[in-house]
């Protein structure tokens, strides 16, 4: 069995690209679980869960700001007694004031076994991205005017190929493995995405997106009966760009209370890119309450756009709602005793 497992890792992670777009990213990357891992579908101690984030970038330079939104929704599922679980996810994406917009719509799938301890969870995720572009917004050096000094909008723009909208089918495959030694589970997935191809581009030429391929690994330390540390590792690769984010929450578990918060956590993280250059010192600040998480996170940006952002990077809010769950862990059953 181990050695399917390889396998399959090493086909997820291995396969080979060839464009260069680029996807978004979170810097609560695991706040929003269904853009993370297809795997990810399922994987809580729940019947349904609710996930919501939203990211907030670069006003500092564009003025109108990249905004990008997440809302998924998750369920597991008993089929003939196996663990499957199903779900869905939509995102809008809106980058600066050219207006490239992008609505994705993603349905989830995934199914969960146990061999020997080690739990795996299998994931896959059809989907459709449609996205748009503003091209009046856009200046090309054909409009170019000598006298004026300045682009003129108004003349033509020599694209005849420039389209301004563009829909493809999008595919997307993980696994997630976890396994619980002593004290700690760590958990650690394997994902890949736009594993078909899609051809994408406002233009007719053969553009294809490019492969983005992501190692994703946490697990959760308690200190004591009141305190906890949750590490957490993203490695993220899309052809030439990366993307590396390492960090740790530091929480405090309540006792009984009115708010029925369950804890409080907080944390730095940093992200770098490509070629070991630093982006990003961010924070994190959340709390856990009986059925939902919310968290805070803000950007420090310390890469060479320091100077034009005033280290000024993105902030995101994001908030989680799981059910209670009926799933049943232990079975008491009433006898006499003699």
């Amino acid at each position: 069995m181990k050695k399917y497992i390889v396998l399959i890792i090493s086909i997820l992670f291995f396969s080979v690209n060839f464009s260069v777009s680029q996807d978004i990213h979170f810097s609560q990357f695991y706040a929003a679980p269904l853009t993370l891992n297809p795997a990810e579908t399922g994987n809580f101690d729940s019947d349904w869960r609710i996930s919501n984030i939203y990211r907030n970038q670069w006003r500092a330079i564009a003025g109108i700001p990249f905004r990008t939104i997440s809302v998924g929704f998750d369920k597991n599922q008993k089929i003939a007694g196996e663990d499957f679980a199903w779900g869905v996810y939509v995102l809008n994406d809106q980058s600066g004031p050219a207006t490239l917009v992008a609505n994705k719509l993603y349905a989830s799938l995934s199914y969960f076994k146990v061999f020997n301890g080690h739990k795996l969870r299998f994931g896959l995720q059809p989907g459709f991205s449609l996205k748009s572009i503003n091209s009046s917004k856009l200046t090309f050096p054909s409009q170019y005017d000598r006298d004026l000094g300045d682009f003129n909008t108004g003349w033509y723009n020599n694209e005849p190929n420039l389209g301004e909208s563009m829909n493809y089918f999008d595919l997307n495959v993980g696994v997630i493995w976890s396994k619980k030694f002593g004290k700690i589970e760590p958990v650690a997935g394997v994902s890949v995405f736009h594993v078909n191809y899609p051809k994408e581009g406002f233009y007719s030429d053969n553009d294809h997106l490019a492969l983005r391929k992501v190692i994703h690994v946490s697990t959760k330390y308690n200190i004591g009966t009141s305190y906890y540390l949750e590490p957490r590792m993203l490695l993220m690769t899309q052809r030439a760009s990366n993307e590396f984010v390492l960090g740790s929450n530091f929480g405090y578990k309540f006792q009984k209370n009115a708010l029925k918060a369950k804890s409080v956590f907080a944390g730095p993280f940093f992200r770098s890119g490509y070629a070991r250059n630093f982006d990003a010192l961010y924070f994190i600040l959340g709390m856990n309450f009986k059925t939902f998480d919310v968290g805070f996170s803000y950007d420090v940006n310390v890469s060479g756009l320091k100077t034009a952002t005033n280290k000024k990077g993105a902030f995101e809010i994001s908030f989680i709602y799981k059910a209670a769950t009926s799933i049943l862990n232990q079975y008491d059953i009433p006898c006499d005793r003699f």
